[in-house]
């Protein structure tokens, strides 16, 4: 298979990630305003519970699909057996989700007045599996995914706009998130159609794959509920209201780690080829500039979102949000720290083949993340949700980092981070003190021309501290063989 460039990939990568930040920033503040705290609680409660059947119906096929199918792509037969092997897999699970599903919505009070929305959400779970969009990321296939994403998204927000009126439309606002999704799989399935080959079901060898599957599915389930508890708990817990505002704050937060994490999943399958065929300068250099690169990325927009966050706010949600606004300065900080534990996670345990690893950590900061919401939610409500975000980032990230040191050393030392904090700090300065300035400007106009002064002054400083020293993690590597 012919070789992608990894910065192309990453430029692509790039633009699919502003697209999907550039599409909430133009919709959610119209939702928001015209549903309301109350209707997007409970958008964000159905979706928060699919997304644990989601989870199921994947049982870690999306993440053991990318490395297995990168370290097979030069293989194009075994690649074709595999990818049948896994969608059978898949299909299974799909049935035995969609019965637990239904009885759940059916049988459970406390799921009966969202009842329409979960079913609504249901083919959700379906078209997500068929779509295989791991198939695509480990076959870097980051060109379709880009345009297919831009044709997708800009439709949707189109019929947002045209269809969505009043608070009593967000059934039709739910309906044109699942078409986009439906769309989006239904491409994706015609588009990969190459690189499907109908086999017998009984003679695949599926044995192979359950062990490292389910390790991938307990990984993901425990990150899946550390990222939905919060919403779960005060769902149950709190109000309509209270889920909405605090659900505001996790867009937020989620938006900035989406570039995070859309750097990663380009390199990660050239990171697992290289080092699965020992290129290991390769994967150390990829490696070291996917870091340098995150942190630059991270640090910045955490400090640019800290000091404009009440603008932010106005600007994508109204005053109807404000409430929100200490959730959000909490939850913005664990920005930096997740792209630590995305580069040492996902980037070494997991390219590296140390998903045992990657799960266990996993699990820890999944217990924490609970038993923190758990004593802070009836406590201090949303910002207890928040702080509770945070402190399990902190944990997954220092289990990462630990077990990472083990197999590639301490390949970081010399990054002197704190001069990147340095450098948010004094940009992050002097927009406060523009910010009294141009307080008479147009709130989107003075938040991109901040948003510009603060990213210049940013690397102009970046540029004149950081002193980029080399280090050679191959030796380190072969020193731990």
């Amino acid at each position: 298979m012919k070789k992608k460039s990894i910065k192309i990939n990453i430029v692509f990568n790039i633009i699919r990630v502003a697209i999907n930040l550039m599409v909430p920033m133009i919709v959610f503040p119209y939702v928001s305003q015209i549903l309301g705290p109350d209707h997007m609680g409970k958008i964000s409660f159905v979706t928060a519970v699919n997304n644990f059947f989601c989870l199921f119906s994947m049982l870690g096929i999306s993440s053991y699909g990318i490395l297995i199918c990168s370290k097979l792509k030069d293989d194009t037969e075994s690649l074709k057996r595999s990818v049948a092997e896994l969608i059978y897999i898949n299909l299974l699970l799909i049935s035995i989700t969609y019965v637990i599903y239904y009885f759940c919505i059916c049988c459970l009070n406390h799921f009966k007045p969202y009842k329409e929305l979960l079913f609504i959400y249901s083919l959700v779970i379906f078209f997500n599996a068929v779509g295989m969009e791991w198939l695509y990321l480990a076959l870097e296939e980051f060109t379709y995914i880009t345009i297919r994403t831009f044709i997708v998204r800009s439709s949707s927000v189109v019929f947002i706009f045209l269809l969505v009126k009043n608070r009593d439309d967000y059934i039709t606002y739910v309906w044109i998130l699942v078409i986009t999704i439906i769309v989006t799989n239904l491409m994706n399935l015609f588009h990969i159609r190459s690189y499907i080959k109908i086999y017998n079901p009984f003679k695949l060898a599926y044995k192979k794959h359950w062990i490292s599957i389910l390790i991938f599915f307990s990984a993901s389930f425990a990150s899946t509920i550390s990222a939905n508890i919060d919403t779960t708990m005060l769902g149950i817990w709190s109000t309509d209201y209270w889920v909405g505002i605090y659900s505001f704050s996790v867009k937020i937060k989620t938006l900035l780690v989406t570039i995070i994490s859309g750097i990663v999943s380009a390199a990660l399958p050239r990171l697992t080829y290289n080092y699965n065929n020992r290129r290991l300068d390769e994967y150390s250099a990829v490696l070291r500039k996917i870091f340098i690169l995150l942190l630059i990325i991270s640090v910045g927009l955490t400090g640019f979102f800290i000091v404009e966050a009440e603008d932010i706010i106005l600007l994508l949600g109204g005053k109807e949000y404000l409430n929100g606004r200490n959730s959000m300065l909490i939850l913005t900080a664990s920005v930096i720290v997740m792209a630590v534990t995305y580069t040492f996670g996902v980037c070494v345990l997991q390219a590296t083949g140390n998903e045992k690893q990657y799960a266990k950590s996993i699990y820890i900061s999944c217990i924490v993340n609970v038993v923190v919401n758990a004593v802070l939610i009836p406590v201090i409500g949303v910002n207890g949700a928040a702080f509770a975000t945070v402190i399990s980032e902190v944990i997954n990230a220092i289990l990462f980092i630990n077990k990472s040191n083990k197999i590639v050393g301490k390949w970081y030392h010399d990054l002197e981070i704190l001069k990147f904090v340095f450098a948010s700090v004094v940009a992050s300065f002097l927009v406060y003190l523009l910010n009294f300035s141009f307080s008479g400007m147009a709130i989107i106009v003075r938040i991109l021309f901040l948003f510009l002064v603060y990213f210049l002054v940013y690397i102009l400083v970046l540029l004149g501290i950081h002193n980029e020293s080399r280090i050679n993690i191959r030796n380190a590597i072969k020193n731990r063989k």
